[in-house]
């Protein structure tokens, strides 16, 4: 049973929209939603499994690095590991966009409050538990401005420049 059906999580979405849009004013990087693709049969639309993440870009400060960003919002600070949570298809995408050597994570907030959690960790986490647990994320400081949830800076930190 879905414990997060009230969450849709486009709040959420909106707020990385606006800041990417700051930190893309300033030069830092580029980075878009992406829709799920959808196919027209007949007169309906039909969800289509999307390959990517929620979020994909390229990181300026980083010589054009590619960004995979998966976004998720829930009320309870656990993340399901499965069908109603971070799915495996998802898990799989930034393995493999990591794995080439683009910067690929979660960003989950909760209760206003944000983590980061790189492709790495979510490995390393999910080997043999059913939810990710918030506290185990990196927290994503307060930004100025439109900025509400920095998390650029926790980015600098896992990925410093060479």
């Amino acid at each position: 049973m879905r414990t997060n059906r009230f969450n849709t999580g486009k709040p959420f979405e909106h707020a990385l929209e606006k800041i990417a849009a700051q930190y893309a004013s300033r030069g830092l990087l580029s980075l878009r939603k992406v829709d799920p693709p959808l196919r027209y049969v007949g007169a309906s639309i039909v969800h289509m499994a999307n390959p990517f993440t929620d979020f994909i870009g390229c990181w300026s400060e980083r010589g054009g690095r590619a960004l995979f960003v998966e976004a998720k919002s829930t009320r309870e600070p656990k993340l399901p590991v499965g069908k109603s949570g971070l799915t495996s298809a998802q898990i799989d995408a930034m393995h493999c966009w990591s794995a080439a050597g683009a910067a690929a994570f979660l960003l989950w907030e909760c209760r206003g409050e944000v983590r980061l959690w790189s492709e790495a960790m979510i490995v390393d986490q999910t080997q043999n538990i059913r939810h990710l647990p918030y506290g185990f994320g990196l927290y994503v400081p307060a930004g100025q401005g439109w900025v509400l949830h920095d998390f650029l800076f926790v980015m600098r930190q896992l990925w410093p420049e060479k």
